[in-house]
C-alpha cells in the first residue's frame, strides 16, 4: 500500500493531526458558547425577555446611599 514506514506513518500522522484538531475545534466552539449561554436563551426563547422599560434609567434613582455608623 506504502512504499515505505516513514510514507505510512506520515499518513497516519496526518489523519491523527486532522482528527485531534477537529476535536479541539468542537470543544472549543462549545465552550465559547457556554460564555454566551444566558445571551443565547434570551434570544432563543423571547418570552423570558424582561420588557424594556419606557423611562430613562437614572443611577441616581438605582443607588441607595450607605449609612456610616
Amino acid at each position: 500500500m506504502f512504499a515505505s514506514v516513514r510514507q505510512a506513518l506520515l499518513w497516519m500522522h496526518r489523519f491523527i493531526g486532522i482528527g485531534f484538531s477537529g476535536l479541539l475545534l468542537i470543544a472549543f466552539f462549545m465552550g465559547s458558547l457556554s460564555v454566551y449561554d444566558r445571551e443565547l436563551d434570551s434570544w432563543m426563547v423571547p418570552q423570558i425577555r424582561l420588557a424594556s422599560s419606557d423611562s430613562p434609567l437614572s443611577l441616581d434613582q438605582r443607588v441607595v446611599p450607605q449609612v456610616a455608623v
